[in-house]
Parts: C-alpha cells; sequence; structure tokens
C-alpha cells in the first residue's frame, strides 16, 4: 500500500521492539536520518531493506507493507524456505565425511601393509647384506689393470 502504511509499520514495530533508530539504522547499514525519513514517510526504504527490516522485525513483507493485518511471524515461512535445504546440505556433508572417514580407514590399512611389507624388504636385504659379508670375507677382491671389473679370489684360511 501506500507510505503512510509503511512508515507506520515501521515506527509501530520499532517501538514494539524497544529498538531505538540508530539500532535499526545499523542492522540496515544506513544513517539514523534514513529511517527518520522512513517513518515520517518522506522516503521509502528499497526492497532489499524492506526485507531486511522485516527479518529485523520478524514480520513479512505483507504485514511491513501494510497490505496484511495480522502479524505472520517470518520464522515459520523461513524454516519452511531454509530448513530443507539446509537439512539436506547437512545431509550431504555426513554423507561426504562418511566416505572420507573410510577412504581414510582404508588409507590407513594400506599404510600399514605397505610399512610391514618394506620392513619385511629391509630385513630381508640386511639378510642379503649380511650374507655378502660372510661371502667377502672368504674372498679378497682384485682390481683389474683397467678398472673395469674385480676378481674375486677365494681366500686360503
Amino acid at each position: 500500500m501506500g507510505k503512510a502504511n509503511i512508515s507506520h509499520r515501521i515506527s509501530e514495530l520499532r517501538a514494539k521492539k524497544r529498538a531505538k533508530q540508530k539500532d535499526v539504522a545499523a542492522y540496515l547499514g544506513v544513517s539514523t536520518s534514513a529511517i527518520s525519513e522512513y517513518e515520517s514517510g518522506r522516503a521509502n526504504p528499497t526492497l532489499e531493506k524492506l526485507i531486511l527490516l522485516s527479518q529485523y522485525f520478524g514480520v513479512s513483507l505483507d504485514y511491513l507493507q501494510g497490505d496484511n493485518q495480522e502479524i505472520t511471524e517470518i520464522t515459520e515461512v523461513t524454516e519452511k524456505i531454509y530448513e530443507s535445504p539446509k537439512n539436506q546440505l547437512l545431509e550431504e556433508l555426513r554423507a561426504i565425511n562418511e566416505k572420507l572417514t573410510e577412504q581414510a580407514q582404508i588409507f590407513m590399512q594400506e599404510i600399514t601393509f605397505l610399512r610391514k611389507a618394506l620392513e619385511a624388504k629391509d630385513h630381508q636385504i640386511e639378510s642379503k647384506d649380511k650374507q655378502i659379508e660372510q661371502l667377502m670375507g672368504k674372498y679378497s677382491v682384485s682390481k683389474v689393470p683397467h678398472g673395469l671389473q674385480f676378481i674375486l679370489v677365494r681366500n686360503n684360511s
């Protein structure tokens, strides 16, 4: 409806909430003089500011504009609008978290398996090193003049 209804509703709701013009102005991101102009009917809030006002006062846009004589709590409407996507998003996040947890467990199992396999290989290498040391103790190494080959000579001990 007209300016008078919007201006009346803004001042009425502000008084009911016991809010100061500076509080409403801070919420909307405007000056206190802008709120004064809204309440006096000298200016109308933009659609964006009307939405913010309806959220601030917890009423529908219809009521704020004077089109509805009953205050419709927007919390119910907001819940209907936002709860479904919110719950859906939470479920998706839970599913992602569950998958990541499963993948992390599999990853940790693979790391444990690889660590054990590496330890077994290290043990095999240590065993082969000992065998080589034992064999080297039985042989002495001589260099061929060109340095490209080695000759193992069995020690007679």
